[in-house]
């Protein structure tokens, strides 16, 4: 047996502390296409993880991806945000997925990516 899809996480900066600052401060689209084209060339993978805050960021960078011929799963983060905050972000995100998918069949969208973990009132606690 086979994987079907072989990839790796690519982040586009995510929100990970209070201060709102994204882990990938600067955002070079023309980087972005260099560091997908060295995962699908040197790495040899046919797909790819794109997480990240910015839906903007998101989508430029699935969008080069799915150019390059890759199997795209995007997973939008928004950390520490409000179950209210969390559906908006999603909703964004889809809208993005979605235009991407009217040109490029291999993309998809995976909104539940360590959700538990990274926003409060998903399930009961306070941690």
């Amino acid at each position: 047996m086979s994987l079907t899809h072989k990839g790796v996480n690519y982040d586009t900066g995510t929100n990970y502390g209070a201060s709102g600052a994204l882990s990938r401060e600067v955002w070079r689209p023309e980087l972005a296409r260099l560091e997908i084209q060295a995962i699908r060339d040197q790495l040899r993978c046919n797909a790819i993880g794109i997480f990240g805050t910015d839906v903007d960021r998101l989508a430029q960078a699935a969008s080069v991806a799915l150019e390059l011929g890759l199997y795209v799963w995007l997973q939008p983060r928004l950390v520490d945000a409000d179950p209210h905050q969390i559906v908006d972000h999603l909703a964004d995100a889809a809208r993005a997925a979605e235009q991407l998918r009217r040109q490029y069949p291999a993309v998809n969208i995976n909104v539940g990516c360590e959700l538990t973990i990274f926003s409060a009132g998903i399930i009961p606690g306070s941690t």
